[in-house]
């Protein structure tokens, strides 16, 4: 529960490898930004990427945070009387990994959006590193 104005759900593959889960943004948050996001059921041992994904057009309001990665923090507008803005170029950024731990009791912190807004997180384990 990340408090007011929030709703965050995913699914968490049974080997705990892969999750999706989605942030949506059902009214205007007080606070600035918005409460962090925590992503349960991951293994806290295990680091993951966490990579927002953007499906169509870009939620509107639309300010990445810094995790997020990439050079852009704002998506570019939508050009007026564009007929299919869910046809333009996808915007696609890198993510960051945090271990599972961290994900599940600190969680990160959220895009500003819009209200009736939402974003798809596509949460991967990283491979291990092995010691010599």
């Amino acid at each position: 529960d990340p408090g007011d104005g929030f709703l965050v759900h995913g699914v968490v593959g049974k080997d705990r490898a892969e999750a999706m889960f989605a942030i949506v943004v059902v009214s205007s948050p007080l606070a600035d930004p918005g409460p962090r996001m925590r992503f349960p059921g991951l293994a806290p041992e295990r680091r993951y990427r966490v990579r927002p994904k953007l499906v169509g057009a870009a939620p509107s309001g639309l300010v990445a945070p810094r995790w997020w990665g990439g050079a852009a923090t704002e998506p570019p507008p939508i050009e007026p009387g564009h007929p299919y803005p869910s046809l333009q170029e996808p915007i696609s950024y890198p993510g960051a990994v945090y271990t599972g731990g961290q994900l599940t009791s600190c969680g990160l912190v959220p895009p500003r959006l819009h209200p009736d807004q939402a974003v798809l997180y596509h949460v991967t384990s990283e491979p291990t590193e092995r010691q010599e």
